[in-house]
């Protein structure tokens, strides 16, 4: 077998690797990105969901810094291209709120310390459609992934719909449940759910 043959044969399973790596790199994106409360490396303090270290000092969209102890919501927005400049407004089960503004790639963080599930966050995108998302399962310490986005929106209008109201702009902490997340999570077909 000539080099030249050997070199496009290996440039070839290159391609294909890389091009696999990509897809499930792109299908974990669009499944909703990091996972909650990644541990700190060590000595630099604490990050993000998705592994951003945070400025202890000043960061977050209400409160203040961020410590060691403290909790935070983070997430982006997106319908598709990411919502940026967008308002974010963060409700606990006791009317707590919190609040942040998406930057550039739609990404936002919050303090959410001392606040309590299930959360319904609302993002205002500049064009001043609402979108809903929700958060179940219990605050923990460090930072607690919720994305928001058309089909976060669905099922929170489904919920909604579900408790006799209008849709995902009457939804409130109270009809949120991991049962009623995962019920109108099943009845949506999507790429990530396997039905």
């Amino acid at each position: 077998m000539s080099t030249e043959h050997t070199g496009r044969r290996s440039a070839i399973k290159t391609t294909g690797l890389l091009a696999t790596l990509l897809a499930t790199a792109l299908l974990t994106i669009s499944c909703g990105g990091g996972g909650g409360g990644a541990a700190p490396p060590s000595g630099s303090g604490l990050t993000d969901s998705f592994g951003n270290v945070v400025d202890l000092g000043s960061d977050g969209g209400s409160g203040g810094g961020f410590g060691a102890g403290d909790a935070g919501a983070d997430g982006t927005g997106g319908e598709g291209p990411p919502l940026p400049n967008a308002s974010v407004v963060i409700t606990d089960s006791v009317g707590k709120t919190a609040t942040a503004v998406t930057n550039a790639d739609g990404y936002y963080r919050a303090k959410i310390t001392g606040m309590t599930a299930p959360l319904v966050v609302r993002l205002v995108a500049q064009s001043g459609k609402v979108y809903t998302s929700l958060r179940a399962d219990a605050i923990k310490t460090g930072f607690n992934t919720v994305n928001i986005t058309s089909f976060t929106d669905k099922i929170a209008s489904n919920i909604a719909i579900a408790a006799g109201q209008t849709g995902a702009q009457s939804l409130t902490p109270s009809l949120v449940s991991a049962a009623a997340i995962a019920a109108q999570t099943a009845d949506l077909k999507w790429p990530c759910s396997p039905r």
